[in-house]
């Protein structure tokens, strides 16, 4: 009878790094309650067993390979927004509201099947899922655009409103899209929801 091989042994980051890559493939692929671990864990050639010395549960998992990155590559964005210098003209406000639209809708369209499912899921998962992980995101934004609301030209306006208004027209059209709704380029939809939350709809 043949004995099953050993998993190749790596040192302990390189094996965290090669499980959040495959689970990463696996939670984007099948979403959250369809992923598994099992999977994650044949295509780095180990056990399940392993994959819980790395961390402890499922959702952990899913925080450290989908959330983590979505997080961090949206903590740059804010950071961008915080560090704007003062614009008589607005231009350098506008040209990174573009960039922060496009950084958003694309990290949405990538990680709407798995967040979805979490967001529509069961009530109290789905409010702790958003608390830990989306209104602190939209929270540093509100406090990024705050800290430079003083250096370029603007009407009036809320900026908590505003801030929610962009992570949800980034979300839904994410949504719309993964349905096959739009028909736009990403960079084109980007475009067009930062000139809406840049200019508003009134007649310029």
């Amino acid at each position: 009878m043949r004995s099953t091989p050993s998993p190749v042994r790596l040192p302990q980051a390189a094996r965290r790094s090669q499980l959040l890559e495959a689970a990463r493939a696996e939670f984007l692929a099948q979403g959250y309650s369809g992923a598994r671990l099992q999977t994650v864990a044949k295509a780095c050639g180990v056990t399940e067993a392993l994959v819980y010395k790395h961390f402890e549960s499922k959702e952990e998992l899913f925080d450290a390979a989908v959330m983590q990155p979505l997080h961090d590559l949206l903590a740059r964005r804010i950071e961008d927004i915080a560090n704007l210098p003062v614009d008589p003209q607005g231009q350098a406000q506008l040209a990174t509201t573009r960039d922060f639209m496009r950084t958003l809708l694309a990290t949405f369209c990538e990680s709407i099947k798995p967040m979805g499912v979490v967001l529509f899921g069961e009530p109290a998962h789905a409010q702790a899922f958003y608390l830990r992980h989306v209104r602190p995101l939209i929270d540093a934004a509100v406090d990024a655009a705050e800290a430079t609301i003083m250096r370029w030209p603007h009407r009036d306006y809320d900026v908590r409103t505003a801030m929610n208004a962009a992570f949800g027209m980034a979300y839904w059209l994410a949504l719309d899209r993964s349905f096959g709704q739009s028909s736009d380029p990403l960079e084109v939809a980007a475009e067009k929801l930062a000139d809406i939350l840049f200019h508003g709809l009134k007649a310029r």
